[in-house]
């Protein structure tokens, strides 16, 4: 899951923020 909201929130740059997202 946390794949899918990365990609899907924003670029690997914000991965920090997908994570918590």
């Amino acid at each position: 899951v946390l794949s899918l909201s990365f990609r899907y929130h924003a670029p690997p740059s914000s991965f920090a923020d997908s994570g918590n997202w």
